[in-house]
C-alpha cells in the first residue's frame, strides 16, 4: 500500500512520505529524507505543541542537536509548504514552548498497482472503503481503447509535470532559502608590513579578519591574492575593498584598516586599533565588529560569539589553527597540509581542548580518508567533527566539517542540516559545493543543480581537491586516488 496525506481542508497540499514528495498547489517538491521525517513527525503530533528538544530527539535520533539546526530544518520545510510569511499558518512558532502543527490531515492509501495521483482533482478524495465495487467485462477492443487512453493520460501527466517544472524554476530561491539577498562581496588584500620580521603577526591578523568577517550572512569574503585574474575586474563594481597595514611601536602593534566602497564617490572608511600579544583576540575581534557595523551587516541581535574567538588565548595556537582553516575553505588536500597533523597533535599533547582543534583534526582525517580509504581515518573524522560540534554547535566550521565527514560516510540526510546551517551562516563556495554533493547523494538533482549554481557563481579562485569530492566519492573505497 502507498500512503499519502492530504494536509488542510482542500486538496492543494499532498504529502507522500515514502517517496519524499510534497505537492503544493500542483507544484512538486522533493524533500530531503530528514525533512520528510520532520513533516511526518508533525503530522503524527498534530495539535500538540512540540519543543525543539523533542523534535531533535525524535527526528534526528541522536544527541547534541542544537536548536539552530532544528530551526533551520523547520524554515526549509516551511519554504516547501509555502508557509514563509509571518504569522506562520502551517507550522506555528509558540514562543518559549516550541512548534505547533494544527491542520486537518486525512490519510489515504493506494494499492501498489494503482497509479499515484500527480494532478489534484477538484472533487473530494475518497478512501478505498468508500469506492463502489464495479465489475466490467473486457473485450479486445476495450483493451485497445483502454491502452490508448492510458497512454494519452500518461503523456498528459508528463506534459503537466514538465510545464510545472518550468514555471517553478524562478521560485527556486524561495524553495532553497534567501541566502542570495543583500550580500556584499568583500575583498581582503594582503597586509602591508612595516618590517619583514612582523610577517607572522600580520598573517595572524589577516586570518583572524577573514575568519571573523566570514561569519556574516551578508558578507562573501575573497582573498585578493587568490583571485583569478578575470575575477578582479568582475568584482570591482560591487565589492568592498579592505586594505590593512601593521606597524610595530614601543607598546605593541598598530593596525590600520581602510574600507573602500564600490562607489568611489564615497570617502573611504579608516579604522585603527592597537594591540599586543596579550589582548590580540579582544582588539582584533572588536575591530571585526566595527567593520561589520560600518558595512551595515551586523543586526541588532548579533551574537558576538559569531565572530570573536573566545576559546583560544594563545596567539601561537591560533597561528596553527588558522593555517588549517585557510586550507579548509580553499578545499586543499593532503599535499598542501604537509606536517599539519604533527602540529595539531602537539597542541593536544599540551592539553588544548579547542573546538576548532577538533574541527581541523576532522578535516585532516577526512582528507586522509579520501586518499587512502582507511576506515580508521573515516571514523576519526566523524568522532572529531562530532566533538567540535558538541563543544560549539553554532560554529560554521564545526558544522561544515561534520557535514563533510557524514558525506564521506554516505549519510547525506544527516549531513544536510549541518551544511545548510553552515551555508546560511557563512555563504562561501565550499559550503554550497558540499550542499550540492549532499543533494546528489540524496537523489535530489534539482537541489544539487541549484547549490552547484550557487557554488559556481561564488567561486572566484582556483579550486582544491575538495571541489572534486563528488567524483572521488563515486570511486570504490579501495581506489580513492
Amino acid at each position: 500500500m502507498t500512503q499519502h496525506f492530504q494536509i488542510g481542508e482542500n486538496t492543494d497540499c499532498l504529502f507522500f512520505p515514502q517517496q519524499h514528495q510534497l505537492q503544493v498547489s500542483g507544484e512538486q517538491h522533493h524533500l530531503e529524507p530528514l525533512q520528510s521525517r520532520l513533516l511526518l513527525f508533525f503530522i503524527q503530533h498534530n495539535g500538540q505543541v512540540i519543543s525543539a528538544e523533542q523534535i531533535a530527539d525524535e527526528v534526528w535520533q541522536r544527541n547534541q542537536v542544537s536548536e539552530n539546526l532544528v530551526r533551520q530544518a523547520i524554515s526549509h520545510l516551511r519554504a516547501s509548504l509555502n508557509d514563509q510569511k509571518r504569522p506562520f499558518s502551517i507550522i506555528k512558532t509558540i514562543p518559549k514552548q516550541g512548534y505547533l502543527f494544527d491542520l486537518p490531515v486525512t490519510e489515504h492509501s493506494l494499492d501498489s498497482n494503482q497509479q499515484q495521483p500527480l494532478v489534484v482533482q477538484s472533487t473530494p478524495a475518497t478512501t478505498q472503503s468508500e469506492k463502489p465495487e464495479i465489475t466490467t467485462t473486457t473485450t479486445p477492443a476495450n483493451r485497445l481503447n483502454t491502452g490508448l487512453l492510458l497512454l494519452l493520460i500518461s503523456l498528459m501527466i508528463v506534459a503537466v509535470a514538465l510545464f510545472g517544472y518550468e514555471i517553478s524554476r524562478p521560485t527556486e530561491q524561495a524553495e532553497y532559502g534567501n541566502s542570495e539577498q543583500r550580500q556584499v562581496p568583500l575583498v581582503l588584500h594582503d597586509v602591508v608590513l612595516d618590517r619583514a620580521e612582523d610577517f607572522q603577526v600580520a598573517r595572524s591578523v589577516y586570518e583572524y579578519l577573514f575568519f571573523g568577517l566570514n561569519s556574516s550572512k551578508q558578507l562573501i569574503n575573497y582573498r585578493h591574492s587568490q583571485l583569478d585574474p578575470k575575477s578582479v575586474p568582475e568584482l570591482e563594481p560591487t565589492a568592498v575593498q579592505l586594505r590593512s597595514w601593521i606597524k610595530r611601536d614601543d607598546h605593541g602593534y598598530l593596525v590600520k584598516l581602510i574600507l573602500q566602497q564600490p562607489d568611489k564617490s564615497k570617502p573611504p572608511i579608516e579604522l585603527t586599533s592597537h594591540f599586543s600579544e596579550d589582548d590580540f583576540f579582544d582588539a582584533i575581534g572588536d575591530l571585526i565588529l566595527e567593520v561589520k557595523t560600518r558595512l551595515n551587516v551586523a543586526s541588532d541581535d548579533y551574537d558576538i560569539a559569531r565572530h570573536k574567538i573566545t576559546s583560544i588565548n594563545k596567539l601561537q595556537d591560533w597561528n596553527i589553527l588558522a593555517r588549517g582553516i585557510s586550507n579548509f575553505y580553499q578545499g586543499k588536500g593532503q599535499q598542501a597540509l604537509g606536517n599539519y597533523a604533527a602540529e595539531l597533535q602537539g597542541l593536544k599533547q599540551q592539553g588544548r581542548d579547542y573546538y576548532l582543534l577538533d574541527a581541523m583534526d576532522s578535516y585532516l582525517a577526512s582528507m586522509r580518508f579520501l586518499d587512502s580509504g582507511n576506515p580508521q581515518d573515516q571514523q576519526q573524522a566523524l568522532d572529531q567533527a562530532a566533538s567540535a560540534f558538541e563543544k560549539n554547535p553554532r560554529c560554521t566550521i564545526a558544522n561544515a566539517t561534520l557535514g563533510l565527514a557524514l558525506l564521506l560516510d554516505h549519510r547525506s540526510e544527516q549531513a544536510y542540516p549541518h551544511l545548510f546551517y553552515a551555508a546560511e551562516s557563512s555563504p562561501n563556495p565550499l559550503n554550497f559545493y558540499l550542499l550540492s554533493v549532499a543533494d546528489q547523494q540524496s537523489n535530489n538533482p534539482r537541489g544539487a543543480e541549484y547549490y552547484y549554481h550557487r557554488f559556481s557563481a561564488l567561486k572566484k579562485s582556483a579550486g582544491g581537491e575538495l571541489f572534486n569530492l563528488n567524483l572521488r566519492l563515486q570511486k570504490p573505497n579501495n581506489d580513492h586516488k
